[in-house]
């Protein structure tokens, strides 16, 4: 709890100090196709999961270092995990889990702008810094045809079952504009493990698809 609340600090700092400093500031939310990479020395374990469907919304910020290149920040909660579905057998009912994570994601984004008449295209690329604030996994089956359904709070830390709160990795993406209005699409890459667990190199990392609409509140 400590280093979350001291992660968060310097989060809003971060924050603030590029907002000092900007000249455009915007609203921005979208969908997240969210999945992730887990594997250990046996291999991959999350060969098959699928993206789970899930929300970003957020505030923006834009600082002009050039007529084509600006630097942009955001600070965003975005909801991250994956689904894992599983057939049955004669025994056991069809396995249907979802793993949801939220972070509050902090992108810090070299952006590329090209003048296309009215329209402009643009390109990103950069890390981002994202802290763990909430999450669950849940999942229902049946056994003997019983129904069987749970939803569980996931743990901060770093023990067995439990999520560390730092992510970090790399974000690319593109997209056009039109005046006020941006649309994107993104994709980042964890580039830390997630997991409390260290052994036999077990790995769980983020991987995320947005696509986002944002509006410049204060546009010139």
């Amino acid at each position: 709890m400590r280093n979350r609340k001291k992660y968060l600090i310097f989060t809003l700092g971060l924050l603030l100090s590029f907002n000092a400093f900007s000249q455009t500031f915007g609203v921005k939310g979208g969908i997240n196709l969210a999945t992730m990479l887990e594997k250990d020395d046996s291999g991959i374990i999350s060969k098959n999961y699928t993206s789970h469907t899930s929300f970003h919304f957020g505030l923006s910020a834009e600082i002009p270092i050039t007529g084509m290149f600006i630097l942009e920040t955001d600070l965003l909660f975005s909801g991250k995990g994956y689904h894992y579905f599983e057939e049955g057998n004669i025994l056991i009912n069809d396995y249907d889990a979802v793993l949801n994570i939220y972070y509050l994601d902090i992108p810090i984004l070299a952006k590329i702008k090209y003048d296309l008449g009215s329209f402009e295209v643009f390109g990103t690329f950069g890390p981002y810094l994202a802290i763990g604030v909430a999450g669950n996994y849940r999942y229902d089956t049946e056994v003997l045809g019983i129904p069987i359904a749970d939803t569980t709070s996931i743990e901060w830390g770093s023990d067995m079952n439990e999520y560390k709160t730092l992510d970090m990795g790399l974000s690319i993406g593109g997209g056009i504009a039109y005046e006020a209005i941006e649309l994107g699409i993104t994709y980042q890459f964890g580039l830390i493990s997630i997991s409390g667990v260290t052994a036999n190199n077990y790995i769980k990392k983020n991987s995320v698809l947005a696509i986002s609409l944002a509006y410049k509140l204060n546009n010139k």
